[in-house]
This record gives C-alpha cells, structure tokens and sequence, in this order.
C-alpha cells in the first residue's frame, strides 16, 4: 500500500513540480534536508496511527524516496526520443539528488538501531536482518558519490566517459535496493501479515518490469532486426520473474499463519488458579486473600478476649467471695473498730488476688465459724450497714474494671510480639526494565508483593509490533505462573520473547533488597 501510495505522490510531484525543481533546485534539497532531519531524529509518540503508518512512514520507511528512485531509474529504460523520456531526462539528476536525500531519513531512523546492533553485537541479529543492514551500508557507498556526481558543477569537472562509466553503478544500487526489501519483507510475507505480501509482489512487479525493459533496449541497440523476438521473451520473462515471486511467496510456508493483532495488556498472578489472569480478577483475588486474613485475625482475638474475660470474671468472683467472708468478720467488732477492720479487709483482698485457691480457702473457714455472730451484731449496729458495703463495692468493682482494661490494651502487644520478622528477597512496588528485542527496546513495569511477580505491563519501541504483540501475551502469563525469567520463547518471535525475558530480569535485579 506505501508503495502505490508513493508512486502516485512520486508521479504527482514530477509533472506539478518538474519545471519548479529545474530552476529552483536547491530550494527543493533543503525542504527534503529539514524533512530528513526532523523526521529522523523526532520520535513524534503519541501520534495517530493514521499518520504514522501513512504519512511519517512515507519518509521513515524510504517509500516516497524509493519511488523517485524507481522514476529515475525508468527514465533510463525508456525509448529514445519518446515524450516521456524527453519530460524526466532533464530533472533526472535534481529527482535523484533529491531522492537521495530524502533516503537519508530511513537509514538514520533504522540506523540507530540496525547499524548500531551490527557492529556491536551482529551475532544476535537474524540472518535476513543482518543481510539487509549489509545491504543498506553498500546502497549508502554507492549512492553518496553518484548523488555528488549529479550536482551540475561536479559533472562539469568530470571527464564525460569516466562519469558514465561511474554512473553504471547506479544499475547495481537498484539491483541492492530490491534485495534490501525483499530480506526485510519475504518472511513476513509468507506468514500472510498484513500487506507485506502484496508490497513483494508489486515491488517484483516493479523491478522485473524494467530489468526487462533495460535489458531489452540494450539487445535492441545492439541489433534492432530482433525486436520482435525480444518483445516475446520481454513478456515473458515479466510474467516468468512475477510468477515466481508470487509461488514463492503463497507456496513457500503457505501453513504459517499470523495470528491477529492484540492490544498490549496487563497479565496479573492470582493464587488459587496459578495462571496468570487480568488485572481485575488478580485485584479480586488479593482482596479474598486479605479479607480471610482479617477475619482469621477477628476469630483469634476473639477467642483470646473470651478466655480473658472468663478469667478475670474468675477472679472478681473470687475476691466477691472473699470480700464478703471479710465484711462478716468485720461486723463482729464495735464502731470505733470499724476502721481498723476494713483496713485488714482491704489488705486481705489485696493478697488474695496474687495467691492461690488454698489460702482463700483458709480465709473463708473463720467466716464461716462467725455467720451467727455476725447476723446478730449487724443488727444492733445499723451504722456498720453502710460503712461495710462501701469497702465492698469498691474492691469488688476494681478488680473487674482492671481486668476489662487488660483484655483490650493486651491483645495488640501479644500479637505484635507473636509475628516473626521476615526478610524478603524483593522489595515490593512497581520496578521498571529493559532490554532489546528484535529491533527496538522493550520496557516492562514488575508489581511485586512478598516475594511474588503479581503485574507485568510490557511495551515496545520496535519498528514491527507484530513480533512483540504475538508474544507479549505467552510470554508474561509463563513468567507469572513460574515465577521464572527462564520460561519458553515464542515461536516465530524468539527474539522479542527474549527482550521481554531479559528486561523482567532487569526489573527485578532493581527490586533486590
């Protein structure tokens, strides 16, 4: 699709533009310089895909400049002295200067990525891959000086013969142009992905149509009495080179499929399943787990207060009992001894809360050896009623008020000191890595909670999404259910497999305590 795209603006530019770029050329190099620049170096996030794919691409991906090459290099192929030629043979240098500029925007875009990764670490890279960067680098060292050569002041100073004798190298640049995108396009076109197939096909189309032409009008300079002959084995060597092209294209993996293109999303672990699920039912499933550990938290401090509660209403009972044994002994004795009595009561109750049931046991007998004594000096002594009941009351509720105090302030110190310290390996939170996938960078964000991956958001700077989004989702959900960065790689995309895997180990190299 860029390619019919190309050519239509291609063709446009030079029957609206054609006589504008004769007179003005320099105007036209510097508009092609600036777009270069700012498209090469502008990573331009964020923008619709319409125009990514569609207009920046144009410029990035080299179409638009390789159509101008395409133009160029038919002028060359076409008769002598037709119209068409006679239009395009006079801006053929200004379109191939500009086009050649315009290329420049593709090899720095990819550049950055390809040529770097080829001369630091070419080991890792596909073998198409590296073919095409090979490729790229000699299209660069024949096209400078031809591009240079075109300029009308160096032409000049050039003996005529050696200047065409140069410019035959332009045959070969063509010839590596096509070779370039059909390493880059082949397998992907072969896995049916999008349009690459009938980008192959038309590009073949494109390349096999003037190989023939070119060929032909060199045998027909040679020797004009075999035109017809060359017309037939013109057509079909044309439709001979497409054929082929196409039966290689839909018979040579006609059984692999591309799957469908998904949306990046986010895989979380949930513990009862042991997969990795998406970040609803993870959110769920953590709630359950806390919401089971609170209420197992409430049953225990409830039990612990029960038992609390029953022992310190033990204990009232206790001291209700052996206040009561004290107030019958103290009613024995007179007014003025009052006092004295509920002085040694007091100090009797005190005691009996820090000892044992023998010695309330000891207390109690001499109550009840009084109980007739004391039933008949409380009645003549009516103001030991009230004097007596105070003391009472008083020891009596104390001891329960204490104790209601304990089972709330206790429970938290107790449970606090019962939980052990556990020093995990990982911090928790979010922790960011990345690592290089098959032509670009893949980011990954780890959420980690006691030792465990629970999120994995992954993204991709790569040219291609295809390779990422067919693995993404495999990928993170094996990290997740294993807990392992050692997991199986993606058939068909092992080197994107392979970024995410490493970056997921960055990330949690960070998270290290």
């Amino acid at each position: 699709m860029l390619l019919i795209i190309s050519l239509v603006l291609a063709v446009a530019f030079v029957f609206l533009c054609g006589k504008a770029l004769k007179k003005h050329p320099i105007l036209f190099y510097s508009g092609a310089g600036i777009i270069t620049i700012v498209l090469a170096l502008i990573p331009f996030d964020g923008v619709p895909n319409f125009v990514n794919n569609y207009i920046l691409a144009l410029f990035r991906r080299g179409s638009l400049a390789t159509a101008i090459f395409i133009i160029v290099m038919y002028t060359g192929a076409l008769k002598n002295g037709s119209a068409l030629m006679k239009k395009l043979i006079v801006i053929r240098g200004e379109l191939s200067i500009m086009a050649s500029i315009m290329i420049l925007c593709h090899n720095i875009f990819f550049g950055k990525i390809y040529f770097v990764r080829l001369l630091t670490s070419a080991s890792t890279m596909p073998v198409t891959q590296f073919l095409a960067a090979i490729a790229s680098l000699l299209m660069l060292v024949i096209m400078i000086p031809l591009a240079i050569m075109s300029f009308p002041k160096v032409r000049k100073k050039m003996k005529p013969k050696l200047w065409k004798r140069l410019q035959r190298f332009a045959y070969v640049f063509y010839a590596l142009i096509y070779i370039h995108i059909f390493l880059l396009t082949y397998s992907s076109a072969q896995a049916r992905r999008g349009d690459y197939a009938l980008s192959l096909i038309l590009y073949t189309i494109v390349f096999g149509v003037y190989l023939v032409m070119r060929v032909r009008k060199y045998l027909l300079k040679k020797n004009s009495n075999i035109k017809l002959a060359l017309n037939a084995g013109s057509g079909i060597c044309t439709v001979g080179i497409v054929g082929a092209v196409c039966l290689f294209v839909f018979l040579g993996n006609g059984n692999t499929a591309a799957p469908a293109r998904i949306p990046v999303k986010t895989f979380a672990y949930s513990s009862e399943s042991s997969v990795a699920t998406a970040d609803n039912s993870n959110a769920e499933s953590q709630l359950h787990v806390e919401t089971s550990e609170v209420s197992q938290i409430s049953e225990t401090t409830s039990v612990k207060s029960k038992e609390k509660s029953q022992s310190t209403a033990s204990e009232s009972s206790k001291t209700s009992l052996t206040s009561s044994a004290s107030s019958k002994v103290e009613s024995k004795s007179t007014e003025n001894e009052t006092s004295k009595s509920n002085s040694q009561s007091s100090q009797i109750t005190a005691k009996n809360n820090n000892i044992s049931n023998n010695n309330t046991t000891q207390s109690s007998k001499p109550s009840a050896s009084n109980n007739n004594n004391s039933s008949s000096s409380s009645k003549n002594n009516t103001s030991s009623k009230p004097s007596t009941s105070k003391p009472n009351q008083s020891i009596t509720s104390k001891p329960s008020n204490s104790g209601n105090t304990v089972s709330k302030t206790e429970i938290p110190v107790q449970e606090t000191s019962k939980v052990p310290v556990v020093q995990n390996k990982y911090k928790n939170g979010k922790f960011s890595g990345s690592a290089y996938g098959y032509d670009g960078n893949i980011y990954v964000t780890i959420t980690i909670k006691d030792d465990k991956i629970t999120n994995i958001e992954a993204s991709s700077d790569e040219s291609d999404l295809w390779y990422f989004e067919s693995c993404v989702q495999n990928v993170t959900s094996q990290i997740i259910a294993s807990q392992s960065t050692s997991v199986d790689a993606t058939s068909g995309a092992t080197y994107s497999s392979e970024g995410i895997m490493a970056a997921v180990g960055q990330a949690l190299n960070s998270a290290k305590n």
